[in-house]
């Protein structure tokens, strides 16, 4: 890719895992306007590079945008989990999504919340 370093890339996704556990597609967006190249030719080198550099594949694709997710909910679904590990996720998504719409914030998206939140949860 034209004016664009790999090792610079990796400077910058490597602040993203340090500072969040990963990167976003908005921070891809970010990185491709501070550059000024395309987001899809951005987002296809670096899975590229994670294909042949291994610096890469320590770093991790969080999805499109950072979940926010407030202390409760992150000790609820801790809760949960440890009592019953072969819970139906589906049954807590829909639980911590009904008092995110009570308390008047954006419900979880499903995807974000399987890939995102349960990762650090599984049980094994």
């Amino acid at each position: 890719m034209r004016g664009v370093n790999k090792n610079t890339i990796y400077g910058h996704l490597k602040k993203f895992q340090e500072k969040a556990g990963g990167y976003t597609g908005n921070d891809i967006f970010k990185l491709a306007k501070e550059f000024n190249v395309n987001r899809k030719t951005l987002n296809r080198n670096i899975e590229k590079w994670a294909e042949t550099d291994t610096r890469f594949l320590d770093i991790k694709y969080l999805g499109k945008r950072y979940i926010s997710l407030t202390l409760d909910e992150a000790f609820e679904i801790e809760r949960n989990l440890m009592d019953n590990p072969l819970m139906v996720k589906k049954y807590l998504l829909e639980s911590i999504n009904a008092n995110r719409v009570r308390n008047d914030l954006v419900p979880l998206p499903k995807t974000s919340f399987y890939e995102g939140s349960l990762k650090n949860y599984s049980a094994t």
